[in-house]
């Protein structure tokens, strides 16, 4: 039986309350919206208490763990009612330490997305943590939030190597071009890469949204140590529920053999990534997404991952292991990440 450590439980139960409290105390806050001439007779927009809610971020910005991503999804919810419901919203960064990239970058879409749903309805304090703080100035999330830059030099080695970009169609793959000159990749890679990835999020987002939605993604990358890290996210209708939606997977889904497996959205996250026509009557449904596991299978160090809807799938390349994982809680959209060294290291 796991022992417990009353001053680890007493500091949790502390930190709770402490939250809970502060949260308490700032969803009570208002203020009264008035006219530039105090002197002048008040409008009824101006008669009117807007209350704003604060909602504090978690701790971790994190997807593949079950309580830190519970904590992250419940963290964009009270968001989303507290809009939904006419109230505006005042995010706390000050318990933020841990920023895990899926999750990060994940998060960064949802808000955004809010923001622009929400004009003029979400504001945030600057982070008390100093590299949440610089990560958050560096990809210009504060500054949309109304934030001027407060830090002079992004010196944190965490951050600094990373570069942000965005697109609206899949025609903006093209800026992975950006990225590459960014980084700096050498040639010899570069050209492949750029196949691998623009086919991969083409398919994604392709499958991802309807014909008359936009086509939004957002991608982190850097180059550190010899390696290069990429993150891809979509807020489509995600992997899973788009095989789903399939004529030619629905029958094959509904078999009588391993079909409660066959539902399974980290099941069906390998279905994507490695299966062929005749096993599934899909068409190159996954072509992008299998070079990328190929790469990784080839190479010594890195790998290859996706999150989407309850699912994930885990490619290490050190270990030669691939692992898949099914999540309770969903995840709308796609994530894709993908680690890979930029010199000989294939296996031979």
């Amino acid at each position: 039986m796991k022992k417990v450590n009353p001053k680890q439980e007493q500091w949790k139960k502390n930190k709770q309350f402490k939250l809970k409290k502060k949260e308490s105390r700032l969803k009570k806050k208002s203020i009264k919206v008035v006219t530039p001439d105090s002197n002048s007779v008040p409008t009824e927009q101006a008669k009117k208490i807007q209350k704003i809610r604060m909602v504090v971020a978690p701790e971790y910005f994190s997807l593949t763990n079950d309580n830190h991503r519970e904590e992250l999804l419940n963290f964009i919810k009270k968001i989303k009612n507290n809009l939904s419901q006419g109230y505006k919203v005042d995010i706390s960064f000050d318990e933020t330490r841990t920023l895990v990239t899926s999750g990060t970058l994940w998060m960064v879409a949802k808000l955004e997305k809010l923001i622009y749903s929400y004009p003029n309805k979400i504001s945030c304090n600057y982070p008390e943590d100093n590299t949440v703080h610089q990560l958050l100035q560096h990809i210009g999330f504060l500054k949309r939030l109304g934030l001027p830059d407060k830090v002079t030099e992004i010196d944190s080695d965490i951050v600094r190597h990373w570069h942000y970009i965005s697109g609206t169609t899949t025609d903006d793959v093209s800026h992975f071009d950006e990225i590459f000159k960014c980084v700096a990749v050498p040639e010899e890679f570069s050209d492949g890469l750029y196949d691998s990835m623009s086919e991969a999020v083409t398919n994604t987002i392709q499958h991802a949204y309807d014909d008359d939605e936009i086509k939004e993604w957002r991608m982190f990358a850097q180059k550190k140590d010899g390696k290069l890290d990429i993150a891809i996210c979509d807020l489509g209708v995600g992997i899973p529920k788009s095989l789903k939606q399939k004529p030619e997977i629905k029958k094959w889904i509904t078999s009588p053999i391993q079909s409660a497996r066959k539902n399974r959205d980290s099941y069906l996250l390998e279905v994507a990534i490695q299966s062929t026509r005749s096993k599934t009557k899909l068409s190159h449904r996954g072509k992008g997404l299998r070079d990328m596991l190929t790469y990784a299978k080839s190479v010594k160090v890195g790998g290859f991952r996706i999150l989407s809807g309850k699912g994930a799938f885990d490619y290490s390349s050190s270990k030669k292991l691939k692992v898949s994982k099914q999540f309770k809680s969903q995840v709308n959209g796609t994530l894709i990440e993908w680690q890979i060294p930029l010199e000989n290291n294939h296996d031979t």
